[in-house]
């Protein structure tokens, strides 16, 4: 069974479709992790390359895993949004509160016992 029927069965609508590899609607950095440094590094003022690249460095190392962590939330949404309109980007990203989420324990936080170590068999 080819891959489109296989992902036809059940009544399932399923179809290919390339993304550009560098599409910034699904890149983790361009979703989030460079805004994120960018915010960081954006209360100084670097005078010379040396200084912007050791401030980028500083904010890099002051990234907080649930910054990250946020980012694939976002991108998440944006792949359901990409699906529920055909593959198309003519949607406005939604707004899901993580914060608020967060602070009442509702949010997905990946930790560490969630991860995978190792192939499938490894872990029989």
């Amino acid at each position: 069974m080819g891959v489109i029927a296989a992902g036809r069965s059940g009544g399932w609508k399923s179809f290919i479709t390339t993304q550009p590899a560098q599409s910034p609607d699904l890149n983790a950095f361009d979703c989030g992790f460079f805004n994120s440094i960018q915010s960081l590094q954006s209360f100084t003022l670097p005078r010379k390359p040396e200084d912007l690249i050791r401030e980028v460095e500083r904010a890099f190392a002051a990234t907080t895993a649930m910054a990250l962590n946020k980012t694939f939330i976002s991108i998440q949404l944006i792949m359901e949004d990409i699906m529920k309109h055909d593959g198309g980007d003519a949607f406005r990203l939604r707004h899901m509160h993580k914060d608020r989420l967060l602070r009442a324990g509702e949010l997905a936080v990946m930790r560490r016992e969630h991860l995978l170590e190792g192939p499938p068999e490894s872990r029989a």
